[in-house]
């Protein structure tokens, strides 16, 4: 008979900046000699142990790419014949937390300071006064100042910003509506991938536009808005 010695268990770690977990599971087998396992991590990855003398002491590091929820699966098999016995325990590892910062480079935190130019004229990323911190009101602050930035305007960088200014005469309508989303979509994708974009909602009265932006963190999963943001020409 396969069993797991004692409650498998996960526990989950920064390591080098990257979402880390480790397992800790023993698989016994009380009357044949060999057990295998294999432990899926919950993001198409999976450690296989094909045929090892009991018991089987497992203790695997695993390295996520990004922060998120995974479920890690340990399914256990002995080798009897016909047909073999399989256990199964799941657990989750969770980094939607504070704990997880990206490392800054090129496309990481948008700048909110004074810049130097390189030889080519643009700005070079070790050159930027970074915005650093995981807190959800750094990050609005960081959101709110590119969705107020006309792009053109930034100096050394006129991609920096949005097109929201241009669209404040336009027609209203789902045309101008989807422009708006992708435009935003773009910037905050570019130059804040510490956020997704899940809602944006825009008013037009004269020379004002008004928008209303709901984002989620990707550092820590919570909600976040930008509400009545107004940019006039």
């Amino acid at each position: 008979m396969i069993t797991f010695s004692g409650t498998p268990s996960i526990s989950t770690s920064i390591v080098g900046n990257l979402p880390t977990v480790t397992l800790a599971a023993t698989i016994t087998e009380t009357v044949l000699t060999y057990v295998s396992a294999v432990v899926d991590w919950g993001d198409n990855t999976e450690s296989v142990y094909p045929q090892i003398a009991k018991p089987l002491v497992l203790a695997p590091t695993h390295t996520y790419l990004s922060p998120g929820t995974f479920v890690v699966t340990v399914t256990a098999s002995n080798f009897s014949s016909p047909i073999p016995e399989v256990v199964t325990w799941t657990g989750t590892a969770s980094f939607a937390n504070a704990g997880y910062q990206p490392t800054p480079n090129v496309q990481s935190y948008a700048y909110i300071g004074p810049i130097m130019a390189n030889t080519l004229g643009f700005p070079s990323p070790s050159q930027w006064d970074w915005q650093f911190g995981t807190d959800n009101a750094t990050l609005v602050s960081s959101l709110t100042l590119l969705l107020s930035t006309a792009r053109g305007e930034r100096l050394m960088d006129p991609n920096f910003g949005t097109n929201l200014r241009q669209l404040i005469f336009s027609l209203s309508g789902p045309i101008v509506n989807d422009a708006i989303y992708s435009d935003v979509q773009q910037a905050v994708t570019i130059y804040e991938p510490r956020a997704q974009l899940v809602d944006l909602q825009s008013t037009t009265n004269g020379r004002i536009i008004t928008v209303n932006a709901a984002f989620q963190s990707l550092i820590n999963g919570q909600q976040m808005t930008v509400q009545n943001l107004a940019i006039a020409t």
